[in-house]
C-alpha cells in the first residue's frame, strides 16, 4: 500500500473511532478531560505505528489498545503517587525540623530574657515553666507562700512580655 493510501485509510479510521474512544477513556479517567486527551493521543499514536488494513475487526483492535493504554496510565500514575507520598513525607519531616528549630531559637531567646529577671523571679519562672512544678511545690522549696509564688511568677511573666514587646 502506498504511503498516501495508508494515511488516507488511517485518517478515515481515526475519524470513525476518535469520539467513541474518547468517550470510553473520559468515563474511565473520572471525566478528567486533560488526562483523557493525553491518553487518546497515546492510543492513536500506538495505533498509527501498528495500523494494518488486514485487521479484521478494527473497532475491537482500537479498544484493545485503549484498554491496555489505560492500564499503563494507571500503573504509571500509581508509581507516581507513591513518589508523591514520599515527597509529602519528606516535606512533613522538613516542616517538623523547621518548627523544632523555631521552638529551639525561641527557647534560647526566652532563656536569655529570663536572665534579666531578679534572681527570685528567675528561679520561680524556671521552676514553674521549665521544671513543670506547681505553685505549691515551689512555695515549699523557697519557704514562701503560694500567693508570693504567684505574685513573683506574674511579675516575671509581665516583665518578659514587656521585653518581647520592645
Amino acid at each position: 500500500m502506498s504511503l498516501f493510501k495508508f494515511h488516507k485509510a488511517f485518517t478515515c479510521f481515526y475519524n470513525t473511532y476518535k469520539d467513541e474512544v474518547y468517550g470510553y477513556i473520559l468515563v474511565r479517567a473520572n471525566f478528567n478531560e486533560d488526562v483523557s486527551v493525553d491518553i487518546v493521543s497515546d492510543i492513536f499514536i500506538k495505533a498509527y505505528g501498528n495500523f494494518d488494513l488486514t485487521i479484521l475487526n478494527l473497532r475491537a483492535w482500537i479498544f484493545k489498545i485503549s484498554k491496555n493504554t489505560l492500564i499503563d496510565y494507571y500503573r504509571k500514575s500509581k508509581s507516581q503517587s507513591l513518589e508523591i507520598s514520599e515527597l509529602d513525607k519528606l516535606f512533613d519531616e522538613t516542616e517538623h525540623f523547621y518548627h523544632q528549630l523555631e521552638v529551639d531559637l525561641t527557647m534560647q531567646q526566652v532563656c536569655k530574657n529570663i536572665e534579666t529577671l531578679s534572681s527570685k523571679q528567675k528561679d520561680i519562672v524556671e521552676a514553674y515553666y521549665i521544671d513543670n512544678r506547681t505553685t505549691f511545690e515551689i512555695s515549699q522549696s523557697f519557704n514562701i507562700t503560694e500567693d508570693a509564688v504567684r505574685q513573683n511568677l506574674s511579675r516575671g511573666v509581665r516583665r518578659l512580655r514587656k521585653i518581647y514587646e520592645e
